[in-house]
């Protein structure tokens, strides 16, 4: 996995270009900082059931869909995105 800062967001997408994101709690979740989490452009999907509290800036990047399942939450202070796009 590469991790690139990027006009201090932390950019996480390994080569080549994941088409699938499974983020569970507690080993995913997150409490601070910017963070991107991107798969494919067209095809990539994210499943999440991770927390993501505090101050964190977390945004979503997938092609095809992103679901946020029982076990999910993004608490109230935080700024949590989830976008169509991705990587190619």
């Amino acid at each position: 996995m590469i991790l690139l800062v990027f006009q201090e967001f932390y950019w996480v997408c390994p080569p080549p270009c994941a088409g699938l994101f499974v983020l569970i709690s507690p080993a995913d979740d997150y409490s601070s900082g910017n963070t991107i989490k991107e798969v494919n452009a067209m095809t990539g999907t994210i499943t999440a059931t991770n927390k993501i509290t505090n101050n964190a800036n977390v945004t979503f990047r997938a092609g095809k869909s992103n679901t946020l399942n029982p076990g999910f939450k993004a608490d109230g202070g935080t700024v949590f995105k989830t976008e169509f796009g991705g990587c190619n």
